[in-house]
């Protein structure tokens, strides 16, 4: 589903990622982890197809992401770290226009996230963790194969956060894969299969079990490192 080879990306003199590998198969979710600038999000948005590798290739569905970006996003549920969302349009405007605009039908639901209350509420009078939650209804909408979520579940409370992961979970059960980022180490250790941590743009760490543990080793490390 993403194959990514030797990725190296650099911008304003500073090497973000330097030869990162990372792979994510149907059926599994993969978490990635590091502390603020270690690469994630730029790596996202490689996937995304948002930019440019300087050296490496980058594959999503047996795609160029950069160069066919128009027909991986109806195959592609994206929860981006900004979603950009028009605060004057209601939830359930949102919804469908983003999935109409993903050319994906909305055969979910904001029910799904527990936003139904809340559907003819504007966007700017929702909550951080609603918006999040709506940001997380698009993804789902039409079921696709593969999502990309950068930090999908923060600010939500540890309902919305459970419910969020049952239904990822029921979509990787039906085959879809899912590469996610979170800074709660805790949801990387009991929900992913894998977890890749990235350290100054490299992969320090990965497998699976105990992802909490893996991120403390390397920020051990780097703090030995440092002294």
């Amino acid at each position: 589903m993403i194959e990514c080879n030797g990725i190296r990306f650099s911008y304003a003199g500073h090497e973000a990622l330097a030869g990162v590998d990372l792979s994510v198969q149907a059926g599994e979710i993969v978490a990635l982890l590091g502390t603020n600038g270690a690469g994630k999000t730029t790596l996202v948005d490689l996937i995304r197809g948002m930019l440019t590798p300087a050296a490496g290739t980058v594959r999503v569905l047996n795609r160029d992401p950069r160069r066919e970006r128009r027909s991986l996003a109806p195959l592609i549920g994206l929860v981006p770290q900004d979603s950009g969302f028009t605060p004057g349009l209601t939830a359930s405007e949102t919804f469908r226009l983003w999935t109409g605009l993903n050319d994906r039908p909305a055969t979910g639901s904001l029910a799904e996230v527990g936003l139904e209350r809340r559907a003819r509420v504007k966007v700017r009078h929702l909550s951080g963790g609603e918006r999040r939650r709506l940001d997380l209804a698009i993804a789902l909408s039409g079921d696709p194969p593969l999502m990309v979520l950068d930090e999908p579940t923060t600010g939500l409370d540890p309902e919305s956060r459970g419910a969020a992961w049952d239904a990822l979970l029921d979509r990787v059960a039906s085959g879809a894969a899912v590469l996610v980022t979170t800074h709660y180490l805790e949801e990387a250790s009991q929900y992913a299969d894998r977890f890749v941590v990235l350290h100054e743009g490299r992969v320090a760490r990965s497998g699976s079990g105990d992802a909490e543990a893996a991120f403390r080793a390397v920020t051990s490390e780097n703090q030995e490192d440092r002294r």
